[in-house]
């Protein structure tokens, strides 16, 4: 079913910074709430390396990706779904067909935290790494 390597093997993570940091992972304490310029500055950093992808709207952090079939989307939210349970922090999201859309927020604190741009990170790392620019922002 898949093009790369097998989709249902959680991608190796980048350790070494913030993105999938055990600390990170384990750490199961509130966050701080993000400023209007902490929340803007990470919007651009997420979206350079998939440019459009990600956008804010009601102090959430939205995405969608379309990917080449229905499995491709399924294993990506697999893959994020280990992630995002060994983080205790789960995402706001939807499959239809190859597409995947995606809400992060952090109701505890009513808006953008930290936990919610690492988890965005590990999303963007995970559909780079398995589906390269296979991987595309939807349109309208």
């Amino acid at each position: 079913f898949f093009k790369q390597k097998t989709a249902y093997e959680i991608v190796d993570c980048d350790w070494s910074s913030d993105v999938c940091s055990s600390d990170l992972m384990r750490e199961q304490t509130m966050y701080r709430l993000l400023d209007d310029h902490e929340v803007a500055h990470a919007v651009q950093a997420l979206n350079q390396s998939q440019p459009d992808r990600w956008r804010t709207h009601d102090r959430a952090l939205h995405a969608q990706w379309v990917f080449g079939s229905f499995m491709d989307a399924m294993a990506f939210m697999h893959q994020v779904a280990q992630i995002a349970e060994a983080m205790n922090h789960h995402p706001e999201w939807a499959n239809v067909y190859d597409r995947v859309t995606v809400r992060l927020t952090t109701h505890d604190q009513g808006g953008l935290t930290d936990h919610d741009l690492a988890l965005a990170r590990a999303m963007n790392q995970i559909s780079e790494a398995v589906w390269g620019a296979a991987t595309k922002p939807a349109t309208g």
